[in-house]
C-alpha cells in the first residue's frame, strides 16, 4: 500500500511539471533599409528605418497561416530603435507551458513594422522554429547552434538570427511568457539528460 501511494506521489508531480521553452534573438540585419515592398524605409540622405519587432511564441497552431492564433496587436514588444536598419537585439523571449500536453512543435512569430509617427509599415515577418527536445533541468539544457529565421518577404536582404532551448521547470515556476536578456553562453548538440519533445502541450 505504502508503495503504492508513493508512485501515485510520484506520478502527481510529474504531470505538474511544466515546460518552459526560450527563444535567444541575437541579431537582426536589415540590408539597405528596406520595407517589405522592397521600397525603402525613408528617402532622405542618410535616413535609416525606425524597426519596432514584436514577438509570440505560438503552440496553438503554429502551422497556421500568419499571424497564427494570436492577433498582432496582442504581441509582445522585444526591441525598438531609432534610425537603424541593424542592431544586436539582445533579448530573451521564452513561454512557460504548465501541464496540458499537445505534439505541435511550438513556433515563434516575429513581426517587424518601420515606426513613423502613429504610423507603421511592414519589413518583414519572421517565423523561427524549435526542435523536439527538452532538456530535463535549467542546468542541463544546452542552447540550439544559431541560425536565421525565416523570413518571408526580403530573405536576401533581411534577417533575424536565434537560437532556441528547453527544460521542465517546476509547476510551482510556470508562468507567462516573458522578455529578458543577460543570457548565458550558447552551446549545441544533446546530452543524457534531454527528453524527446512532444509530451507537453506549449500553450
Amino acid at each position: 500500500m505504502l508503495k503504492f501511494l508513493v508512485l501515485c506521489t510520484l506520478a502527481a508531480m510529474v504531470a505538474a511539471d511544466g515546460t518552459r521553452i526560450e527563444y535567444r534573438l541575437s541579431n537582426y540585419r536589415n540590408q539597405g533599409g528596406v520595407l517589405a515592398s522592397g521600397k525603402k524605409c525613408d528617402r532622405g540622405v542618410g535616413k535609416k528605418c525606425d524597426p519596432l519587432i514584436t514577438a509570440t511564441i505560438d503552440t496553438d497552431s503554429p502551422s497556421s497561416a500568419w499571424p497564427g492564433s494570436k492577433p498582432l496587436k496582442s504581441w509582445t514588444k522585444v526591441f525598438e530603435a531609432d534610425e537603424q536598419d541593424s542592431a544586436a537585439v539582445n533579448k530573451i523571449v521564452s513561454k512557460d507551458i504548465c501541464g496540458r500536453l499537445n505534439s505541435q512543435t511550438p513556433k515563434l512569430r516575429v513581426n517587424v513594422v518601420d515606426v513613423d509617427g502613429d504610423h507603421t509599415t511592414p519589413i518583414e515577418q519572421f517565423e523561427c522554429l524549435a526542435g523536439r527536445d527538452v532538456s530535463r533541468s535549467e542546468s542541463s539544457a544546452q542552447w540550439s547552434t544559431e541560425k536565421a529565421c525565416n523570413a518571408r518577404n526580403n530573405p536576401d536582404r533581411v534577417n533575424l538570427m536565434y537560437s532556441w532551448r528547453a527544460f521542465t521547470i517546476p509547476d510551482r515556476e510556470c508562468g507567462e511568457q516573458a522578455i529578458g536578456g543577460g543570457w548565458s553562453s550558447s552551446g549545441s548538440g544533446r546530452d543524457p539528460s534531454r527528453r524527446p519533445w512532444g509530451s507537453r502541450r506549449l500553450d
